[in-house]
């Protein structure tokens, strides 16, 4: 399997190595892909890293370093990110009959991401979605 995105957490078939092409760049990006492989319980994970270029000759040895010594670092989680939830917004009007703004201004609320959201930047998100996707499933 090839793929740039291993720590998304997608179900796949079992990985027993995962070959990283270039420097992970970020112990908690590391650690999540290499994660993937041996990923049952009492099983180790295995993972090799691959430089190909100047810069990540000098930053592979120094992340893999970190990730062995499991120094991860300061994760921020952003919030109000609007393009991701009229993302988000879509997904639910294309699997549900409708949802009003009120029930998905609750429901996104209700999560770290979006627990500041301003009732007004709630609203524009589906109206833009609406516009831009001619969706009539959000009333």
């Amino acid at each position: 399997m090839a793929t740039s995105s291993l720590e998304l957490g997608i179900d796949m078939a079992r990985v027993d190595l995962v070959i990283q092409v270039e420097s992970p760049k970020s112990v908690a990006r590391g650690l999540q892909r290499i994660g993937r492989a041996g990923h049952g319980v009492g099983e180790v994970s295995k993972g090799r890293i691959f430089r190909s270029s100047a810069v990540t000759c000098s930053s592979a040895p120094f992340v893999v370093k970190l990730m062995r010594e499991g120094r991860i670092e300061h994760t921020v989680v952003p919030r109000n990110a609007l393009d991701v939830l009229a993302q988000q917004i879509v997904a639910i009007a294309a699997s549900t009959e409708t949802v009003s703004v009120d029930e998905l201004f609750a429901l996104v609320t209700r999560t770290y991401s979006y627990s500041e959201l301003f009732a007004r930047a709630a609203r524009e998100c589906p109206r833009h979605a609406r516009r831009a996707l001619s969706v009539e499933r959000i009333r």
